[in-house]
C-alpha cells in the first residue's frame, strides 16, 4: 500500500484498476477483433495448402545410440563420443585466421 493512503481509498483505487481493466479488454475486442478472424482465415488457408503440399522427406535417420553404457549416471557425455552425434561436423574451427604481417 502507497504511503500516506488509508485502506479505503487504496481499496477504491485497486477497484479502479481492475474496471480500467476490464474496459480496456473490451475496447480492444471491439476495435480489433477483426484481425483474429483474419488470422484464423489465414491459418485454415494454410493448413489446406500444407495438407495438399509435397514437401520432400528428410532421408530416415540410421544413427544408433547402442551399446548403452551400465552405469549410474549413464555416462554424462557418452553420445559425444560415437563421431555420428558430434556437432563439429568439420572439426574444431573451419575459419583460420590470415597471419599477421612480417615487420620488414
Amino acid at each position: 500500500m502507497p504511503k500516506g493512503l488509508s485502506m479505503v481509498a487504496a481499496d477504491q483505487l485497486w477497484k479502479a484498476y481492475v474496471v480500467s481493466e476490464d474496459n480496456s479488454k473490451d475496447a480492444w475486442t471491439n476495435k480489433w477483433n477483426w484481425i483474429l478472424e483474419e488470422y484464423e482465415k489465414l491459418h485454415q488457408k494454410l493448413d489446406e495448402i500444407s495438407k495438399t503440399a509435397d514437401y520432400p522427406k528428410p532421408p530416415p535417420d540410421v544413427r544408433s545410440l547402442k551399446p548403452f553404457p551400465n552405469s549410474v549416471n549413464h555416462e554424462y557425455g557418452w553420445v559425444c563420443a560415437n563421431p555420428e552425434f558430434r556437432l563439429e561436423k568439420y572439426g574444431p574451427d573451419i575459419m583460420k585466421p590470415m597471419p599477421l604481417p612480417k615487420d620488414n
